[in-house]
């Protein structure tokens, strides 16, 4: 998605510190673990936009344009450190069998709903997973008082 009409996004614009080809980063579910070149990573979560980085974008509206296109890559945690170098093969080496996917978790931010199956799934690293059930109780909470 170009930041800017007509112009490309120079590399790492996004703040991404690892850009795939042919890897539909936003279907990794939540636990997935990729060998890429010696190095292990595990994706545990979408990326949220935030204020700063709307800021760095210059573009008006960004964080709701971002969250409407429902798809936000990943966060990479690494379990084993190591070299990747250009043109290393992504290697699933391990899918868990929950199918929450990155694309869900996004959704579960604003949908009580797919928090709840989200929460249910008890695929979230602890951190996570408190900050989405603080998140779904209160929209619980709010859908409650309407």
């Amino acid at each position: 998605m170009a930041a800017r009409a007509g112009a490309p996004d120079p590399a790492g614009w996004f703040g991404e510190n690892l850009t795939t080809a042919g890897v539909d980063v936003d279907a990794a579910l939540v636990g997935e673990r990729w060998r890429v070149g010696s190095a292990l990573l595990e994706a545990c979560g979408p990326r949220k936009p935030c204020g700063t980085f709307a800021l760095r974008m210059g573009v008006p509206g960004w964080i709701a344009r971002f969250g409407a296109r429902g798809r936000s890559g990943a966060y990479l945690a690494v379990l084993e450190p190591g070299s990747i170098a250009t043109g290393d093969a992504v290697d699933v080496v391990h899918r868990p069998d929950h199918g929450v996917d990155m694309v869900r978790v996004f959704r579960a931010l604003h949908d009580p709903g797919a928090a709840r199956e989200v929460l249910a799934a008890g695929c979230l690293r602890p951190p996570e997973r408190a900050r989405r059930a603080g998140r779904r109780q209160g929209l619980t909470r709010a859908e409650e008082s309407v």
